[in-house]
């Protein structure tokens, strides 16, 4: 019987890992705090802070998500579109970092350059890559573009348990049509306009 228990608990263990392998877990993260993670059950919200950078990258608040699992620590480049790896023009950078103040998982630091208008909560400049940096270029017109990264075994990000993971990682948050602008100063307009005629008649 003993046996049996034993071999039932391997079993079911070596499902477990075989779901999380296939499900894995999907990250999608911007530079403003708005991050999501998918598993095979569903989405959750990605927990996030702005503190100051665990990893003494810079000397600032930084944007730090708090990962639910421990990965592989690193850096993840993003390349503006047309840079090429001997000549990298970067706008973004993703550091997987292992704190003591995420006892549960690692932390994601967002930094961006600081070329955005508005700025956005990962606009704080670039750090130095660390030693085991990758370079991956953006994809999608610029301010509306980011990346994909599916890290192999032992790449920064990658997960310690063997859990498959992908980062969705949007870079430029799309900023309002002109449209959009015009029709919301317009509708200021007609509201202090209307505002003067009933109160400072």
């Amino acid at each position: 019987m003993k046996k049996l228990s034993q071999i039932t608990g391997t079993v079911s263990f070596i499902l477990a890992l075989s779901a999380s392998a296939v499900f894995g877990q999907v990250f999608t993260f911007d530079e403003n705090g708005n991050g999501t993670v998918t598993t095979g059950s569903g989405s959750a919200p990605l927990p996030y802070t702005v503190a100051p950078d665990p990893s003494g990258g810079i000397a600032a608040n930084v944007l730090i998500y708090q990962l639910p699992i421990f990965v592989t620590p690193g850096d993840v480049a993003l390349m503006e579109p047309g840079a090429t790896s001997s000549v990298p023009t970067l706008s973004d950078i993703v550091r997987f970092y292992n704190s003591t103040a995420n006892p549960n998982g690692s932390e994601i630091i967002f930094y961006s350059d600081t070329d955005d208008t508005p700025l956005s909560l990962a606009d704080t400049g670039l750090p130095p890559l660390s030693p085991n940096a990758i370079q991956i270029p953006e994809v999608g017109p610029e301010g509306n573009n980011g990346a994909t990264w599916n890290p192999p075994g032992g790449a920064p990000g990658s997960s310690f348990a063997g859990v498959v993971v992908s980062y969705n990682i949007i870079s430029d948050v799309p900023e309002p049509a002109s449209g959009t602008l015009i029709l919301g100063g317009l509708g200021a307009f007609l509201g202090i306009k209307r505002f003067r005629q009933k109160f400072l008649v």
